[in-house]
């Protein structure tokens, strides 16, 4: 089984006998990867529309929560790749979190998007294995603007 990820004005993930994993929209921009079995091996995939609360969010890799579907448990998993569409009215940042941080985002590099800005990077080394002390993605913007994120991984390379 190959698994694709395609940002091409949407994101859709499926394998070769056109299982559906999940897709969404949300996302604009001109990029498209295709992984492998091997190298690496995604077998999960998040898509999801998250609301800051008071102008904050966590994103807990080890418990993603997921509109209407069961939560997600990305523990033991590797990510290889990131989406992200801000649409909120004002910037926001998006950091490793001090505590438990997941380095998506180092904490010495924190990313901040504009408005309707979109960032996307893939590491066929992925970015580390998640678990209970390697899991937690800050985001910081105001009140209750939200984003769009697809988050990739599986089985560590």
């Amino acid at each position: 089984m190959a698994v694709s990820v395609n940002v091409l004005l949407s994101v859709s993930v499926g394998d070769e006998v056109a299982t559906s994993i999940g897709s969404t929209n949300a996302f604009s921009g001109i990029i498209a990867d295709s992984f492998g079995l091997t190298n690496p091996a995604v077998d999960t995939v998040y898509i999801e529309r998250i609301a800051l609360s008071a102008g904050a969010a966590t994103i807990n890799l080890t418990a993603l929560v997921r509109s209407g579907r069961t939560n997600l448990d990305m523990t033991g998993k590797t990510v290889y790749g990131y989406a992200v569409r801000n649409n909120g009215a004002n910037s926001m940042t998006f950091v490793a979190a001090a505590s438990n941080g997941y380095p998506l985002v180092p904490a010495t590099t924190p990313t901040t998007l504009g408005v309707g800005g979109f960032w996307y990077e893939k590491r066929p080394t992925g970015f580390g294995v998640v678990g209970p002390t390697l899991r937690d993605i800050t985001v910081a913007g105001t009140t209750t603007q939200n984003f769009d994120i697809a988050i990739w991984a599986g089985i560590a390379a």
